[in-house]
């Protein structure tokens, strides 16, 4: 749905950033930040440029963004300046900094109230006027599907996959079963076409049931990485970029050297009733007496590929460290298997294989005691 909002919800937006601009500028102003932050870069015989750049930020935020972007700003100006310039202690107006911060998420919590609640007003306005046919309700489910399908397909192929970064913080287990990261992306389509699905439910269970199948299929496809799969259509331009997280390669290439991960991959730190007893592992430090560790790895029985660290489970964790280790933001079963088999392209199945390893790695729950 295209959602526009009326003249006076607008308004009453701007009016508002525009009353809380005003009393952020007056806050800082009250805690004499500028000054503070001046003052102890006159000790350090450094430049202004950090304060002249926070009183910049501060007068001309024009949205909720720029006021969350400008708290994340403040929250960690202090530590960041004690590691840029190799302080001991936070700086004497660090303090300060953080009720500044305090109240810039106070009131954009305010600014992002008011936002919620008109876009609520406005999406459900927009829905009823919209809301002319089963048939037209239906096909604006899938095309805002399918839209948001195609952005997310896109920025993934760039190598910045916001989109299942942001759903997989939504895996939950549920009677011991553990949520797949398709599952949750259905979840994710599902809510944001409720109000079509309960539409379309009352009136249309046919078409009910294929919106249903369209979100399964719109979720696998972004999963896989196989837009074509669901009838998603890319640009041209979106098109002719290539898989990123299918040709990536790492540059650096890692193993793992330290006992514990010796000790877990040779599968000594995982057995039955492992949690009743930990593991005994010397560990050394040159020159030093040893210290006594215990360890142990433990995953959820319900787990489809099994309580137990394996070769293959080395291989992929070593391929997931190596592509961190070079720098890649997103790693996926495709690249993994590619990188493990010298570019063969995968199968379904492979890909299923690797992702309910990558899922059990994810899940483990390792504990490490050195306390003698």
């Amino acid at each position: 749905m295209n959602v526009e909002l009326t003249p006076e919800e607008k308004k009453s937006i701007e009016d508002l950033t525009d009353k809380i601009r005003i009393e952020v500028m007056i806050k800082a102003n009250s805690l004499n930040l500028y000054d503070l932050i001046l003052l102890d870069l006159k000790e350090h015989n450094e430049c202004d440029g950090p304060a002249e750049g926070l009183k910049f930020q501060v007068e001309h935020f024009s949205d909720y963004y720029d006021l969350v972007e400008l708290t994340n700003y403040i929250s960690g100006l202090a530590t960041d300046w004690v590691k840029d310039n190799s302080r001991k202690e936070l700086p004497t107006w660090s303090e300060t900094a953080d009720e500044f911060s305090n109240f810039l998420n106070n009131e954009a919590r305010k600014l992002w109230s008011l936002k919620a609640k008109i876009a609520k007003t406005a999406i459900e306005r927009t829905f009823i006027e919209m809301a002319t046919s089963p048939t037209a309700v239906y096909e604006d489910a899938v095309t805002e599907c399918k839209e948001e399908a195609a952005f997310a397909i896109k920025r993934a192929r760039e190598g910045n996959n916001y989109f299942l970064e942001g759903i997989s913080r939504r895996w939950k287990i549920n009677e011991n079963k553990i949520t797949t990261l398709e599952d949750v992306t259905v979840q994710y389509f599902s809510a944001s076409t409720r109000r079509h699905a309960n539409y379309l439910k009352e009136n249309d269970t046919d078409l009910y049931k294929a919106l249903q199948d369209q979100i399964k299929a719109i979720s696998k496809a972004i999963v896989t990485n196989r837009p074509e799969d669901a009838g998603i259509i890319l640009t041209e331009e979106e098109d002719k970029l290539e898989a990123f997280q299918i040709n990536a390669r790492p540059a650096t290439l890692t193993s793992l050297v330290d006992k514990v991960s010796k000790s877990a991959f040779a599968d000594k730190l995982t057995a039955e009733g492992i949690t009743e007893k930990m593991n005994l592992i010397a560990m050394e430090q040159k020159g030093k007496p040893e210290i006594t560790t215990y360890a142990s790895v433990n995953f959820d029985p319900a787990i489809e590929s099994g309580i137990h660290l394996t070769l293959e489970d080395k291989m992929i964790y070593e391929s997931v460290c190596s592509f961190v280790a070079s720098e890649y933001t997103l790693v996926t079963p495709a690249m993994i298997y590619k990188h493990l088999h010298n570019g063969s392209d995968p199968e379904p199945k492979d890909i299923e294989h690797i992702d309910q390893i990558m899922r059990k790695l994810n899940q483990g729950m390792i504990k490490i005691d050195c306390h003698e």
